[in-house]
């Protein structure tokens, strides 16, 4: 259904998650999502940002069968998809 995010400086919130009806396996999901939020976070980004581009990349992790790896030129074209 998504994620809760609380932080210091984050009120309570949920983000949904993203494009649920396309989910085939959700081996690295986990994974991907704290490999990217750790990334986003050491680069400066706020929780919620962090949070949303982990989001982004977890889904599209799950759209694929077995253990899958999601390539920066992936990640950026689905930020972009997000924002038309």
């Amino acid at each position: 259904a998504g994620l809760a995010l609380i932080g210091d400086d984050e009120p309570y919130q949920q983000l949904p998650a993203h494009r649920v009806s396309e989910v085939f396996d959700t081996t690295g999901a986990g994974d991907t999502f704290i490999a990217v939020a750790t990334l986003a976070l050491a680069a400066g980004c706020r929780g919620r940002t962090a949070a949303a581009l982990a989001n982004i990349a977890a889904a599209l992790v799950v759209r694929r069968l077995g253990n899958a790896v999601v390539t920066p030129a992936e990640l950026a074209e689905a930020i972009a998809a997000v924002d038309e």
